[in-house]
């Protein structure tokens, strides 16, 4: 999908006001403003998992940060509009009720959390 010129410099102004350290990628740690963007209230110690989530969802080379590339397709896929990011949200909130059930050894309700969350995402157009 082709950026405009005025979508690029909306993507850019998120960008720099997420990347604090000005690094030019977003670290863990600058994920949790961004994750409250999209409307979750987490508190710190729910972080981890739902920033660990979302990175499996957008670091697509795996370097541990968004670089701007991975930020803007999640900003056309999530931020773009408050729909995007309710239906984000959920996505998120289901894939990390399926890791509790995960680590707890329930991995009926895990398998089964985890496709209501697939679903939920091609449902909503959030691809991977």
């Amino acid at each position: 999908m082709a950026v405009t010129r005025a979508k690029d410099s909306e993507i850019k102004a998120a960008f720099q006001k997420f990347d604090k350290d000005n690094s030019g990628s977003l670290e863990i740690g600058e994920l949790y403003d961004v994750l409250r963007e999209i409307g979750l209230e987490i508190t710190k110690e729910h972080f981890d998992g739902y920033s660990q989530i979302m990175m499996d969802d957008f670091d697509t080379d795996k370097s541990g940060a968004l670089d701007y590339d991975e930020f803007t397709r999640f900003y056309e896929q999530v931020l773009v509009n408050e729909s995007g990011k309710g239906q984000y949200k959920e996505m998120l909130e289901l894939k990390e009720e399926g890791n509790t059930f995960f680590r707890s050894g329930d991995y009926l309700k895990a398998a089964a959390t985890y496709t209501k969350a697939i679903k939920a995402a091609a449902d909503h157009g959030i691809e991977k």
